[in-house]
Parts: C-alpha cells; sequence; structure tokens
C-alpha cells in the first residue's frame, strides 16, 4: 500500500529537477492504480514486472524518476489473458482495460501495448479528488506483453515481420481507414497469412484478432526467450529479447511503497538504456502532452460552466 504524508504534496527537488505539487498528486493517482493492479495479481495468482522508466525508476531512484510523469509494466502473455479475463471481478467499478481487442479508438489505439485506467472521464467531483488525491484525471499503468519468441531464427524473423506489417496497419486503419498505403497494406497482410478479410466486417477486430494469434502460435517448448512483438511500433524488436529465467519476482522499494522488478533486471535495462544507465542524463525533459490534452478540455469544460477564470484548476494547483 502506498502511503502519502502531507509534505508529499508540495514542490520537490530530486537530483536538481522541480517536480510540482500538482504532479506528485499525479504520481499519488498513478501509483493507486499501481496499487490495485499489485492487489489484483495476486489474488489472481499472476505476476506483473516494472518496465521501461518504472523499472529504471525502481532500481536507480528507488521511485519514479523525477521528469517521468507514468507508470509502466511487463506481463506475460498467459498472465495478461488471465487478468483481461478477469478484470471486472479484481477492479474497481470505474476502471477500465483499454487498447485492447475490441477497443480500439483513436485516443486509445490497439498497439499491443493495454493500458489499465482508473476512469474514462475527468472528475471534480468532491469524492473522486478526495480518494485520488486532489487529483482530476484518469490516469493509468501501460502494459507491454512478453510473448514467446521462438529459438528458430526463420520463424523469429517471420512473425517479426507479421507483427510489425500488422500493428502498423492497425494504426493506420484507426487514424486513415481509407488511404492507398493502408489498402495496400491490407492486400499484403492477405497474401502473406492467406487470410481473407471480410471489409464488410470490422477490419480493426479481424487486424487485432490476427496478430494475436500470430504472437500466440509459438509453443513453450519452441522459445527459451520471451520477447516484446509490441515494440515493433516504436522500436526494433529485436532489441527486447530475454532469457525466460530472468523474470522472476523481486519486491523493491517504491516511492512510499514497492514494486516488483525481475531479478534479472540488469539486462532489460540495458537493452533499453545501454549498460551506463545508473547514470543520469544530462537533459532532464518531460512529456506532458497527457496533461496538456486534459487540462484544455478542463478549460473548455469550465468556461462554459461557470468558472471561466478556472479557479477550480488553480486551487488544485494545476497551472493554467
Amino acid at each position: 500500500m502506498f502511503s502519502f504524508p502531507d509534505d508529499y504534496f508540495q514542490d520537490e527537488v530530486r537530483r536538481d529537477y522541480l517536480i510540482p505539487a500538482y504532479m506528485k498528486r499525479i504520481w499519488a493517482s498513478t501509483l493507486k492504480v499501481l496499487y490495485n493492479v499489485d492487489k489484483a495479481c495476486e489474488t489472481l495468482g499472476i505476476t506483473y514486472f516494472a518496465d521501461c522508466g518504472t523499472l529504471l525508476g525502481a532500481v536507480r531512484e528507488k521511485g519514479i524518476i523525477p521528469w517521468d510523469n507514468d507508470i509502466d509494466i511487463l506481463m506475460t502473455r498467459r498472465d495478461y489473458d488471465i487478468l483481461e479475463k478477469n478484470f471486472k471481478k479484481v477492479f474497481p467499478e470505474s476502471y477500465a482495460l483499454v487498447g485492447n481487442r475490441g477497443t480500439s479508438a483513436v485516443l486509445h489505439p490497439y498497439i499491443g501495448m493495454p493500458r489499465i485506467m482508473n476512469s474514462l472521464s475527468v472528475s471534480l467531483t468532491d469524492e473522486w479528488l478526495s480518494e485520488n488525491y486532489g487529483c482530476p484525471f484518469p490516469l493509468g499503468i501501460d502494459i507491454s506483453i512478453l510473448d514467446l519468441c521462438p529459438d528458430d531464427q526463420s520463424f523469429r524473423d517471420t512473425i517479426f515481420g507479421l507483427s510489425e506489417l500488422l500493428l502498423y496497419t492497425i494504426s493506420s486503419q484507426t487514424i486513415n481507414p481509407d488511404t492507398p498505403d493502408t489498402l495496400t497494406k491490407l492486400e499484403a497482410i492477405e497474401k502473406l497469412t492467406g487470410k481473407k478479410l471480410d471489409r464488410k466486417k470490422d477490419i480493426l477486430i479481424q487486424l487485432e484478432t490476427l496478430y494475436e494469434d500470430i504472437v500466440r502460435s509459438v509453443r513453450p517448448t519452441e522459445a527459451k526467450c520471451y520477447v516484446l512483438w509490441s515494440n515493433c511500433c516504436y522500436h526494433d524488436a529485436v532489441d527486447r529479447v530475454w532469457k525466460k529465467d530472468i523474470f522472476k519476482k523481486k519486491r523493491v522499494p517504491f516511492e512510499t511503497g514497492s514494486i516488483i522488478i525481475p531479478e534479472g533486471y540488469d539486462a532489460v535495462l540495458t537493452s533499453y538504456y545501454g549498460s551506463d544507465y545508473m547514470t543520469p542524463p544530462a537533459n532532464r525533459t518531460s512529456d506532458h502532452a497527457f496533461l496538456d490534452f486534459y487540462i484544455n478540455g478542463l478549460k473548455d469544460f469550465l468556461s462554459k460552466n461557470g468558472d471561466p477564470s478556472f479557479n477550480t484548476l488553480k486551487a488544485l494547483g494545476i497551472p493554467v
């Protein structure tokens, strides 16, 4: 459980970087989501592992990296499937699983990385603000899914190529469904997989199902490693291959509570950040695009509902 003394919600400087009070409230609200993920996994007999900057923060900072603003986790495909099947049973009523099969949208597109959200809308109710440390925004945790990576290089290359094509086509279908480029990708998928896509039905669901069928096609006896195929959208997935045996649970301190990391965290962090990952970068910037999106939406709402000076946001310490 994460508990926060009153002085936690004050401006703080860590590693010469100012963390404003409102960001601490965002952190606390997101850490509450992490607590619920941790509790759900324990209930279901499955596990998660800190990933990306969250893993780096756990190892180097014993908390969130000062210039970070979200939390990322890893789960094996087997454990994620159990979580998805039982989601409504183990999470609060307001929580939602987005970016998974059948829920794709421009705001939460399907990229093989679902997201656990504490809500789907901004809320300024007293009850919500009290329960979420004065943070009105819907926040969540990204899940990267560890799939089995075939030992056979030819099989591995085939899945990598198809995964990359499918994920980029899903993205194109979500944003620009009728462009010649998207239509060409659909024809290529049909040719490579031998699967005919029904143009009269939801193409996105067909593509998402096909992607998941392909990444699930590897049998445990064919793989000594895990891989993040979903990284095809951002990185070379070939660099995201790790031995299965490094993923043993290790609980470590994190902010005012704890988090689970893989025992073999060094291999994961080295693949992301290089061998010098314990040295903080000289350039310390943070991307608050998601925050700008919500703040602008709130300002629009407030300006139409009797608070054109945005006093509600100012009272919460949110910059306007």
